[in-house]
């Protein structure tokens, strides 16, 4: 699959699977910002600093997006970044003005072959006008990895201690309880694989083959494709 506006996620009203969150001012909820609204939106930047867009059910390579307002404005200069985890952020292309046009079109994420979880626009200088009603963004994207949440991991290995050992409740109930911890504390499989292991060495034969089970389907040889949310 190559990367396109017409792919999942890419235009029309995506509220659904993608979630905005703005830094600084807003005049109302970001969520139009990705509704497929492009000419009645009746928002405003308001001393916005960042703009997030979270992709909930598959990190997503974007390799250009578009940015719709009512009028000419522009609105300071600025730069893409993506992220796995909402707070260590790459810097993706150089800085541009943004705005300046109705409808602009970033070239800037032209050189993006990397899938993320977190796209973010962040405001480098100057300050965004309050005067033109903002209406859309949109994303040319592909498809990277599925997302997989803590209740769908917990329920897989429950599953899968059940079936390797029907009669071992025991670690059917480790198992979900630190997959409940591990969520809190932002745990990758990786570590949760070693703290199941720790927590029972008892039953470590086991426990290390019911994790073989559970981890090759999701992505064979990545043990850190995991994300708890």
């Amino acid at each position: 699959m190559a990367t396109s506006y017409a792919n999942t996620g890419g235009t029309g009203n995506r509220t659904a699977i993608i979630t905005v969150t703005v830094t600084g001012g807003f005049s109302g909820s970001p969520s139009v910002l990705v509704n497929g609204d492009l000419v009645t939106n009746n928002i405003w930047f308001s001393g916005t600093t960042a703009i997030q867009f979270e992709f909930t059910e598959f990190k997503k390579i974007i390799d250009e997006a578009k940015f719709y307002q009512q009028l000419t404005t522009s609105h300071g200069t600025w730069k893409w970044q993506g992220s796995d985890n909402g707070s260590t952020w790459t810097d993706i292309g150089g800085t541009f003005t943004l705005g300046g046009v109705t409808v602009q079109t970033f070239t800037t994420l032209g050189g993006n072959t990397a899938e993320y979880k977190y796209y973010r626009l962040l405001l480098v200088s100057g300050a965004t006008s309050t005067a033109p009603y903002i209406y859309e963004f949109e994303f040319k994207t592909e498809d990277g990895a599925a997302i997989v949440t803590v209740p769908q991991v917990a329920q897989v290995v429950v599953e899968t201690a059940v079936a390797l050992d029907p009669a071992d409740t025991v670690i059917a109930q480790m198992v979900t309880e630190v997959a409940t911890l591990a969520a809190a504390a932002g745990i990758v499989q990786a570590q949760l694989v070693v703290e199941v292991a720790r927590l029972n060495p008892a039953s470590g034969v086991d426990v290390a083959q019911m994790v073989i089970e559970v981890a090759s389907p999701f992505r064979p040889g990545e043990t850190a494709i995991m994300i708890f949310d």
